[in-house]
């Protein structure tokens, strides 16, 4: 069989494979799998045209595989592993992109797979790891790993900072849910680190039976997990300091 003219169908950034479908030799939906490595270390834009060929991987219970994948869909790494600093210029909810202005200027583009599928905040900072470069269009960049505080995790519910007890470790957050519930967070939430009052935070909401979801539940309220944002600080002997100094 020659190649095959499919979409892409989805893409997990952090195990780094994903699926791509097209018509087989009998005009039929036939998926196939693609691993980065097939990618040079790259990714898959979900939704976006591809071109591969196909063979039956005898290591994946003789799953079919997509090789030699081209098109717009395909975006892999450029060479080498700078970290770079910009700042999010816009995002486009509608199609899951957006643009992040580098420090010496230059525009590249950014798709939600560089950030397991979460959305960029417009005018906060951003750090990205390397280049990408679009096979079919060379000229166009991309950003890849970005993190930072202009990344908004998927699903996240939005919040503000209310009150955190440094020499305590915890503290609360008033989520922006209609119902203004103050949520609870414990520094093992944020690495040990802690919250700064009146900043904003994006969180999930934890659903674990640890201890602090207990002592949560105990006292009538939630707690909050994934937390990132402006308000999030890391090192605890940081805000203990913070707190040594508010009480002088």
């Amino acid at each position: 069989m020659g190649r095959v003219q499919g979409t892409v169908e989805g893409w997990n950034l952090s195990k780094g494979f994903g699926f791509v479908k097209g018509k087989n030799a009998d005009g039929e939906d036939e998926e196939a799998f693609v691993h980065t490595a097939e990618l040079d270390g790259g990714v898959l834009i979900e939704g976006k045209a591809v071109e591969y060929e196909t063979k039956t991987s005898e290591r994946k219970h003789r799953k079919l595989t997509a090789v030699n994948v081209t098109g717009e869909g395909v975006v892999v790494k450029a060479t080498g592993e700078e970290l770079l600093a910009g700042t999010v210029k816009s995002w486009d909810h509608g199609k899951s992109m957006g643009i992040i202005t580098g420090k010496n200027g230059d525009e590249v583009f950014a798709h939600s797979s560089a950030f397991d599928n979460g959305t960029l905040m417009p005018g906060k900072p951003v750090s990205y790891y390397g280049e990408a470069v679009n096979l079919s269009k060379p000229s166009k960049k991309a950003a890849m790993q970005v993190e930072g505080e202009g990344v908004r995790p998927i699903g996240a519910i939005k919040g503000t900072v209310q009150k955190w007890f440094a020499d305590k470790g915890f503290g609360f957050v008033q989520a922006e849910d209609g119902e203004n519930t103050e949520v609870y967070v414990h520094c093992s939430s944020i690495s040990d680190g802690h919250l700064v009052e009146g900043k904003e935070v994006f969180f999930n909401l934890g659903e674990d039976d640890t201890p602090q979801e207990k002592k949560a539940r105990k006292n009538g309220r939630k707690l909050a997990k994934d937390i990132s944002g402006p308000g999030v600080k890391s090192g605890l002997a940081e805000a203990a300091l913070l707190a040594g100094k508010k009480g002088r």
